[in-house]
């Protein structure tokens, strides 16, 4: 999509792997950035992991928010299934994360 598009001029095969690592820790920051105010910049498990490492964020509630965001989680996967009508979804379905998809012509 839109990220191919702006690094196929650019594109190595071998920078594959940091292309990838750029471009999630890019993304990563800005939507913490974006969300910061109204959530607190609770994305994901890992971000919390580290907010209560630090002591940002007491255990009680770290271990609420990382339930929360596990179950809205399963929750999407759920309805991403029911939206598409898959009949059968596997693994690579919903995790479609790969380093080929950026060689590919």
């Amino acid at each position: 999509g839109l990220v191919r598009a702006a690094v196929a001029p650019f594109f190595v095969p071998s920078w594959a792997p940091l292309i990838v690592a750029v471009t999630n820790g890019a993304l990563l920051t800005l939507f913490i950035i974006a969300l910061a105010a109204p959530s607190g910049g609770h994305v994901n498990p890992t971000i919390t992991m580290a907010t209560m490492a630090t002591g940002h964020t007491p255990i009680y509630r770290g271990f609420l928010y990382i339930a929360m965001q596990s179950a809205g989680s399963m929750i999407g996967s759920l309805l991403m299934r029911a939206t598409l009508g898959w009949d059968e979804v596997t693994a690579q379905d919903l995790a479609a994360c790969s380093l080929g998809s950026l060689t590919d012509a």
